[in-house]
């Protein structure tokens, strides 16, 4: 070798000496266990990887104690109807509440109302003079002609007020009658008694009471009795004898106006009684 490629070459590794190398050649100063790692188009990395930079806020070094006005944060709006949602409050001003309930209000559910019984029959129940005082299961039994249980001094006095005309008493022979005449007398208003008892219902007795109660002149007419017992059974013999009606149509109409085929003693007497003399008059 010529003394010039000797020079060359002494240079050139005195250089390397100097600088170092910088591209980890050997094995031993390489972090990496197979060897260096390379990067793009192969060129070896060098140095700590370098991350993106982040847009990250800068850090706030006041205390969050402090007196500096802080943000608002929404809560839930107390419970109820009519609640907006959420309202905002101050973070250091904290109230627990409820959800909201949104647009729909609760429902309460409405009562049917009660209706009232119907008034009884014949009664205008818009008419309010038409509705008794002092005077037990009132009922109208046709036009001018209406019927209850013993009324008592009111009773009178509001059937004196509508105009009543007739008063009918439907009793037993063991009633003594002269107080409810002189009550009825001294209102200004017609009396009237019958006696009705198993052996006093004949052709006399029901051909007096139809007669009285068809009698327009007479009217209005108010009858009674005390219990409905002697009442429902001359109100059937008047449906079978004057109106005409079925022994059915007779039994349901008397029916609601005291009539009784099977109850006390009395009754069944009676009712014995009447069936007997419808048995004569139609053989």
């Amino acid at each position: 070798m010529t003394p010039r490629y000797w020079i060359a070459a002494i240079a050139l590794g005195s250089i390397l000496l100097v600088s170092g190398c910088k591209h980890c050649c050997k094995r031993s100063r390489c972090p990496a266990p197979n060897g260096c790692p390379t990067g793009p188009g192969g060129t070896p990395f060098t140095g700590s990887p370098t991350l993106p930079p982040q847009n990250l806020p800068p850090i706030d070094p006041t205390p969050i104690n402090s007196n500096r006005a802080q943000p608002e944060v929404l809560l839930p709006a107390p419970l109820g109807p009519g609640s907006s949602g959420y309202s905002p409050l101050p973070r250091n001003n904290v109230i627990l509440g409820d959800p909201d309930f949104g647009s729909a209000t609760p429902q309460i559910e409405e009562k049917k109302p009660i209706k009232a019984p119907a008034p009884p029959i014949g009664i205008d129940e818009n008419n309010a003079s038409t509705m008794p005082i002092g005077i037990a299961n009132f009922a109208q039994v046709k036009e001018g002609v209406s019927y209850g249980f013993r009324p008592d001094l009111d009773g009178l006095d509001w059937l004196q007020i509508n105009k009543t005309k007739t008063i009918v008493f439907l009793r037993s022979g063991k009633e003594d009658d002269s107080s409810d005449r002189r009550q009825v007398e001294k209102r200004g208003m017609s009396y009237k008694s019958f006696v009705v008892d198993p052996e006093t219902i004949n052709a006399t007795l029901v051909a007096e009471f139809n007669q009285l109660v068809n009698d327009a002149g007479g009217r209005p007419i108010f009858v009674y009795d005390r219990d409905g017992t002697r009442a429902g059974a001359m109100w059937y013999l008047y449906f079978r004898t004057s109106e005409m009606y079925t022994d059915d149509e007779a039994r349901v109409r008397a029916g609601r106006l005291g009539l009784k085929e099977k109850g006390t003693l009395e009754q069944a007497a009676l009712w014995t009684a009447v069936q007997k003399y419808l048995a004569e008059r139609n053989p």
